[in-house]
């Protein structure tokens, strides 16, 4: 009998784990406010972290340098070298830890994860583009 116990415990020990392999999962949704401004420090896509401090390090086209939040429309400057060009703007939503911002045609949802020290996880849930668009890691600048 104590060694059918002992089996059975090893097997409930063995079958947990610390995988913290799927990171949707584990991660903290944020439900805070997003009014104010966030700059971009990386953009992920296609597996790769790009570091967006440097506007010429950067992978190009899908890159958002800035976004503000107002009560229920945003504006993202997305032009790192002309801040005066690039501008776009819209309307969203944040209900749940679900952002859903709207421009012109196009509409986007991310889910929008806590990553601590004032910065925040946005990754795309859908997208009326029918683009891969990547995800992106935003710190607030205006507190």
């Amino acid at each position: 009998m104590k060694r059918l116990l002992f089996i059975l415990l090893a097997f409930t020990m063995l079958g947990c784990s610390d995988d913290d392999s799927n990171n949707s999962v584990n991660e903290k949704k944020y439900t805070g406010s997003l009014i104010g401004s966030w700059k971009t420090v990386t953009y992920i896509a296609d597996g790769k972290n790009y570091d967006t401090s440097d506007c010429n390090n950067t992978s190009g086209g899908g890159l958002f340098y800035t976004w503000s939040f107002n009560e229920d429309d945003f504006v993202i400057n997305y032009s790192c070298n002309k801040p005066s060009e690039g501008i776009e703007g819209g309307v969203y939503t944040f209900i749940d830890g679900i952002l859903t911002a709207t421009h012109v045609d196009t509409t986007i949802k991310y889910n929008v994860y806590d990553e601590g020290n004032s910065k925040l996880k946005l990754e795309v849930i859908s997208s009326s583009t029918g683009h891969d668009l990547g995800n992106f890691i935003v710190e607030k600048t205006i507190k």
